[in-house]
């Protein structure tokens, strides 16, 4: 596969200098799109061979996945501990500063570990999880499991809620539809979202609950004067939902073709002037608008569709048909295989860098686990 990947990088960095100088006449970004190019070529072909060569030391490997990943959540949960004392009082913000900043560029003052915002610690436990429940089975299994889902349930990241809500439901209406009909964990799911709601307000901070309020107003209103007025007052909602719709409208200025690979930027601010313009008044949004800052779609399928254009949204959408048809048809490894589809279908939705470490690693392990299936002889898990 590595010519493959080669090949795809060259094509990629091709279109995106031709499509942004023949449809905007500017050059800017190439720089940028070259370096984040050579990166994703370094990390995939560094991920297929490291991942191909453990599959075949199977025992060890998959043993070794599940103690780095133990490692992981250790420490996730650990800094995530100091800066939950930073939010009920127990500890300075200065001090759970001090220890934030050795992992990330910034702090946000909420529980979010080692990464730069709390629905990234979200998306990162849940491919632990993943990797920790199948391929761990050392002591203390359970309780760890328990407080890594503590941890996300007093995160306050409304898209990380939304993120594992996604993957449970989607999970069970892709492969396990009948589980619906189940009246015990019906009661169950109906019993924990009211305790949920119930405790929320005592739990979560006055941020997290109104992001939560105007989330839920967005998803489950009728009334599409209600969702526009939250758009048009709360600029992260706005940018969470409409910079992946604008991504998809912005076919249409390249003729489906793609402006090229980081050019979302260049295309942005006139939808915004023609479609949004009571945006303009979010800082991000209006120094974007003027060429000021940076902005991205918000999502990788709208990426994909917006800066590759069609035909490469048409074979990601027909790879991953492939791959559901290969994880249905996968005998030995079909519990991490299934976890693992859903796991790269839903976190598109809220990423979209091409050079996402989670997404890629979960993808090429997947690859590698449904095509060599019967190669390696791989063991249940």
């Amino acid at each position: 596969m590595t010519p493959w990947i080669v090949v795809v990088v060259l094509l990629v960095f091709i279109h995106s200098w031709v499509a942004t100088d023949v449809l905007f006449s500017k050059s800017g970004h190439i720089v940028k799109a070259m370096l984040t190019l050579i990166l994703l070529m370094i990390m995939s072909i560094s991920l297929l061979t490291i991942i191909n060569d453990g599959l075949k030391r199977q025992e060890a490997f998959f043993k070794a996945l599940g103690n780095v990943s133990l490692y992981a959540l250790l420490l996730i949960l650990a800094v995530g501990f100091i800066q939950f004392l930073m939010t009920v009082g127990v500890l300075s913000v200065s001090l759970s500063d001090q220890v934030t900043y050795l992992f990330s560029y910034r702090s946000s003052h909420r529980i979010q570990s080692v990464s730069g915002e709390p629905s990234q610690m979200i998306r990162s436990l849940i491919l632990l999880l993943i990797m920790f429940y199948f391929f761990y089975f050392g002591r203390y299994k359970k309780s760890i499991l328990v407080i890594s889902f503590f941890a996300i349930a007093i995160s306050g990241s409304t898209y990380g809620y939304l993120t594992v809500i996604l993957m449970v439901l989607f999970y069970g209406l892709i492969f396990k539809p009948k589980i619906f009909l189940n009246y015990k964990l019906l009661i169950f799911s109906i019993l924990t979202v009211i305790a949920f709601v119930s405790f929320r307000v005592a739990v979560l901070d006055n941020y997290t609950n109104a992001k939560i309020d105007a989330v839920l107003k967005v998803v489950f209103s009728l009334d599409m004067e209600v969702v526009t007025s939250i758009l048009q007052h709360d600029g992260s909602i706005f940018q969470r939902v409409m910079n992946p719709i604008i991504g998809f409208i912005s076919g249409s200025y390249s003729n489906f073709l793609g402006v090229g690979l980081d050019g979302y930027r260049y295309v942005y601010p006139e939808i915004i002037d023609e479609h949004f313009p009571y945006a303009t008044k979010f800082t991000t949004v209006n120094t974007a608008v003027n060429g000021e800052g940076y902005i991205t779609p918000k999502s990788l399928y709208s990426k994909v569709f917006s800066e590759l254009g069609l035909i490469p949204f048409v074979l990601m959408t027909f790879y991953y048909l492939w791959a559901y048809i290969k994880v249905l048809h996968c005998k030995k490894y079909q519990r991490v295989t299934k976890a693992l589809f859903i796991y790269i279908l839903i976190i598109p939705l809220n990423a979209d860098s091409i050079i996402y470490f989670n997404y890629f690693f979960a993808l090429i392990f997947l690859h590698l686990l449904v095509v060599e299936e019967n190669h390696y002889n791989l063991k249940s898990a």
